[in-house]
């Protein structure tokens, strides 16, 4: 352990649990400028304080005396800030996503794999041509309905971070770090499964169509990503062969389990290849808000639940089955408690032993990490 206290560490652990400078100095017994200047590393904090500070936290001295990482922006965050997510949760939700990644990295340092991703920069291809691309790029049916959607993510190199945190404004975000290098796609805790996928989906347009910053401030980028997700989980080939002028909601009801997709995305989609009229569109959204199906659409539960498997058995590799969390957050340096509720949203062994059976699709991948492609492990 350095002889360093990190003010940024302190910053973190802070936003990371939602508090604001005021609320953490008045637990701390301190004035909120003196908890400004340890952030700005104008001045450094008493042992009493890290002591009190560990204790409120959950989160051991180690922690804050670890240099932290520089390389996790915003990402797609930037966008949601700049329009109704308040300053706070949004720094909430990125902290999240930062510790995740730094176990994420501490636990790649046992294998030590350079991954590679299958997603090349498509700044200059059309949301539509880009998604056909990376679907020739994960190995994917031009036309086939996707039914694994994170594991065939994983499986090509995207970073797949579960936030125990729920939010009603979005359900994901994404960025590039490790000098873009490493795509991430942070999901938050939502339900149903249905607007989930199309999110994922959304948040890989943004990796393959905005990797700058500028591209995400574009008035546009939010609806190049749509499209984008539209064409990757509903090929327009494959997809205009089932979807007719003549739709209803229950027809659709019963297109919804094969595509793994809401009811209002199978209407949009519709409308945007000039299938049914605009009229038509809104008129059907006007009857599922007047079943109360907008936000929660029936047949949801048809589609099985997914969840991200890398970090799971990344943390099996090196605590066992069951995870040993005690043994984990002390070496992390971590509260017990938030590291519990990170794995909650990934598919751990111990919760079904039997990985293929189930309604949770697991994606187990065999021994080790074999999970990542030996192309995709640079020597």
């Amino acid at each position: 352990m350095s002889n360093v206290f990190y003010g940024s560490r302190l910053k973190q652990v802070r936003e990371l649990m939602g508090f604001t400078q005021t609320e953490l100095a008045k637990k701390l017994e301190k004035t909120q400028a003196a908890i400004a200047k340890i952030e700005s590393d104008f001045t450094k904090p008493s042992e009493d304080t890290i002591e009190k500070l560990s204790s409120l936290t959950g989160f051991q001295p180690p922690f804050f005396y670890a240099p932290p990482l520089d390389d996790y922006p915003l990402g797609s965050l930037f966008f949601r800030k700049r329009q109704s997510v308040s300053t706070k949760k949004t720094n909430e939700i990125h902290k999240w996503g930062l510790t995740i990644f730094e176990i994420f990295k501490r636990l790649l340092e046992d294998i030590n794999p350079d991954i590679k991703t299958n997603i090349s920069p498509f700044a200059d291809k059309s949301p539509k041509l880009a998604a056909r691309l990376l679907r020739e790029a994960f190995g994917v049916s031009p036309e086939a309905p996707i039914k694994n959607l994170t594991k065939i993510l994983e499986t090509n190199g995207v970073f797949l971070f579960s936030i125990p945190v729920a939010y009603d404004r979005f359900d994901a975000f994404s960025l590039w770090t490790n000098n873009k290098k490493s795509p991430v796609i942070a999901i938050l805790a939502t339900e149903p499964v249905d607007r989930l996928r199309f999110s994922i989906a959304h948040e890989l347009g943004h990796l393959a169509l905005h990797q700058n910053t500028a591209d995400l401030a574009d008035k546009d980028s939010e609806l190049k990503a749509d499209l984008f997700a539209s064409e990757f989980l509903l090929p327009e080939e494959s997809i205009s062969t089932v979807l007719r002028s003549n739709i209803t909601l229950t027809s659709l009801i019963q297109l919804k389990p094969k595509w793994g997709v809401s009811i209002q995305a199978l209407i949009k989609r519709a409308e945007n290849l000039g299938i049914i009229s605009k009229r038509k569109s809104q008129y059907m959204f006007t009857q599922l808000s007047k079943r109360g199906w907008r936000k929660k659409e029936p047949a949801s539960e048809t589609i099985p639940k997914e969840k991200p498997r890398l970090l799971a058995q990344l943390a099996e590799m090196r605590y066992g089955v069951p995870i040993n969390f005690s043994k984990m957050a002390q070496d992390f340096s971590i509260n017990a408690h938030l590291l519990k509720s990170i794995f909650n949203g990934y598919s751990c062994r111990q919760d079904s032993p039997n990985q293929s059976s189930g309604k949770v699709l697991q994606g187990e991948f065999g021994n080790q990490i074999s999970m990542l492609r030996k192309d995709q492990i640079v020597s």
